[in-house]
């Protein structure tokens, strides 16, 4: 986590900027009385999709017994599936 004064970020923008993108993190950002969050497009679509998904009980559910079966090895290789549904292994 990056925090920084709305000043400091000013500054340095594109070095803070570099910064969270490579290692994935947001920046903070602190001004006075107020505060704001920077983050990456990629990180912020992921944040909207995950809360999107977790609205519906089904899906929260659903993705916890995925999230069983995956721990105890209940694994279905990529190929297979690719192959039982014709996705082509290269673009998938």
């Amino acid at each position: 986590m990056i925090t920084v004064s709305l000043k400091k970020f000013k500054q340095d923008a594109k070095l803070f900027l570099d910064q969270s993108r490579k290692n994935r993190e947001p920046i903070f950002l602190e001004n006075n009385s107020d505060s704001f969050v920077v983050l990456g497009l990629d990180d912020y679509n992921s944040l909207i999709e995950t809360l999107y998904l977790l609205q519906s009980n089904a899906n929260v559910k659903w993705l916890k017994e995925s999230i069983q079966q995956a721990d105890s090895g209940q694994l279905i290789p990529l190929e297979q599936i690719n192959e039982k549904f014709g996705f082509d292994s290269q673009r998938a």
